[in-house]
C-alpha cells in the first residue's frame, strides 16, 4: 500500500467516528434493526446511553418500534460482548451521540384521537383492559339525540370565545361515535395474520396502522366520508345557533332566510336553489358509490 493510499485509509477512519449514531447502530447488526429504525432510536434517545437505560415501555412507545425490536436491543446490549464492544469503541473516541436533537418529548404523556379510523383501530385490534365496557359506552352515546347536546356544546364554545368562528360549524362533527363503529367493525375482518407478519419484521403499532390498515380501509373511508358529508352538509339547527355572522353561514340556513325573504312566495326560486343544494351530494355519492357499497357490505355485528 502506497504512504498516499495509507493516509486515506487514516483520515476515512478518524472521519468515521464522527458518524451520526444512526449509522453506528445500524453497523451492530442487531436483530430488527434495520436504517429505518436505527434513524428513528438515535433521534428520539439522542444517546447511546439513554438508549441502552431505556425500558421495554420506552422503546415500544417509539414510532415504528415493536415488542419483538425492543427485545432485541434489550438481549443485545445486555450482552457481554456487546459490552465490550462498545466500551472499546467509546475508548477510541468513537462518537455515541446522535447530531439530531432528541424528538418526541413534546407529546410525551399527550394522548391524540385524531380520527374515528385511529380509535377503531385500537378498539378492533389493540386489546386493552376495559376496551368493551368502553366501547359500549360508546354504543351507548350513539342513542343520545344531537339536539340534547346543543346547549351544553354552546356554552362552552361560548365559555371558550369561539363562537362565531368556522372552527365552532365543524368541531361537533369532528369526533363521531358512529364512525368510530363503522371501523371498528370493518377493522374486524381484516385478518390478524397480516399484522403479525408486520410486527414479526419490527414495525410498531402506528406503522402497522399507516402501512396495513389505511390501504385496505378504502371502502370504509368512503362509507364514513359519504354519511358525514350529507350529515354536516345538511346540518341545520347547529349552524344557526353557533353562527350568526352572515359570512359564516351555511346552505342551509342560507336556504332558510330565502325563504323568509322577498322571494319566499316564488317556489320556483326556492326549489331550483335546494337543487342546486343536493347536487355536491349526489356528485359526492356517485364519485365514492363503488366504495360505500363495499363498505356497507362488510360492516355488520361481529
Amino acid at each position: 500500500m502506497g504512504k498516499k493510499s495509507a493516509e486515506n485509509l487514516i483520515s476515512a477512519i478518524e472521519t468515521s467516528k464522527g458518524n451520526d449514531l444512526s449509522k453506528l447502530l445500524f453497523a451492530f447488526g442487531i436483530r430488527q434493526v434495520g436504517q429505518k429504525a436505527a434513524k428513528v432510536l438515535a433521534a428520539r434517545f439522542g444517546s447511546l446511553d439513554a438508549l441502552m437505560s431505556a425500558a421495554e415501555e420506552e422503546l415500544t412507545a417509539v414510532p415504528d418500534i415493536g415488542a419483538i425490536t425492543a427485545r432485541s436491543l434489550i438481549e443485545w446490549f445486555r450482552s457481554p460482548q456487546s459490552s465490550h464492544l462498545i466500551e472499546t469503541l467509546r475508548a477510541a473516541g468513537v462518537n455515541l451521540q446522535s447530531k439530531e436533537a432528541p424528538a418526541g418529548d413534546q407529546l410525551v404523556g399527550k394522548t391524540f384521537v385524531l380520527t374515528g379510523s385511529l380509535a377503531g383501530y385500537a378498539f378492533a385490534k389493540l386489546p386493552f383492559k376495559l376496551s368493551k365496557p368502553i366501547f359500549f359506552l360508546f354504543l351507548c352515546s350513539m342513542m343520545i339525540p344531537s339536539e340534547a347536546t346543543i346547549v351544553s356544546n354552546f356554552l362552552t364554545l361560548a365559555a371558550l370565545r369561539l363562537t362565531n368562528t368556522f372552527f365552532s360549524v365543524i368541531v361537533v362533527s369532528l369526533v363521531s361515535m358512529f364512525s368510530v363503529f363503522l371501523f371498528r367493525q370493518f377493522y374486524k375482518t381484516i385478518d390478524n395474520a397480516l399484522l403479525e407478519a408486520a410486527y414479526i419484521d419490527g414495525a410498531g403499532d402506528l406503522r402497522v396502522y399507516w402501512s396495513i390498515i389505511l390501504p385496505l380501509s378504502k371502502s370504509a373511508i368512503a362509507t364514513v366520508a359519504i354519511i358525514g358529508f350529507i350529515g354536516n352538509w345538511n346540518s341545520y339547527m347547529w349552524p344557526k345557533v353557533v353562527a350568526t355572522k352572515e359570512s359564516l353561514r351555511t346552505v342551509q340556513t342560507g336556504l332558510r332566510m330565502l325563504m323568509q325573504s322577498d322571494f319566499g312566495d316564488d317556489w320556483g326560486s326556492i326549489m331550483a336553489a335546494a337543487t342546486l343544494i343536493t347536487m355536491p351530494m349526489i356528485l359526492f355519492f356517485v364519485c365514492l358509490q363503488r366504495y360505500f357499497v363495499q363498505g356497507i357490505t362488510k360492516v355488520g355485528l361481529k
